[in-house]
């Protein structure tokens, strides 16, 4: 008689397969709240021509961009990563940690 395999029976999610998307999600929610408040600060800036107090006197609205250009990349990551985990695929992990 052929016995069955216990790798058929499907293995119960571990803490790691739950609370990493949910963290994900959770922190991917925060940047998009950020993300709206630098847009209205950006705005602000643009409407009221907010200039540094500098010889150069540069407008502050183009730093403000470059903040919320490199965090709209970090959200685009993170929801890469959000779909790979929901999608079944593995954690990212450091060298020294065991898979």
């Amino acid at each position: 008689p052929r016995l069955i395999s216990l790798s058929a029976v499907p293995s119960r999610p571990t803490s790691d397969n739950v609370t990493a998307p949910a963290v994900v999600i959770l922190v991917l929610a925060l940047c998009l709240y950020l993300c709206r408040y630098h847009l209205l600060a950006i705005e602000t800036a643009y409407v009221r021509g907010t200039r540094s107090n500098t010889l150069a006197q540069t407008p502050l609205w183009l730093p403000m961009v470059v903040f919320v250009a490199g965090l709209v990349i970090f959200m685009i990551q993170l929801l890469a990563y959000a779909l790979r985990l929901l999608g079944g695929g593995a954690l990212i992990r450091d060298n020294h940690e065991s898979a």
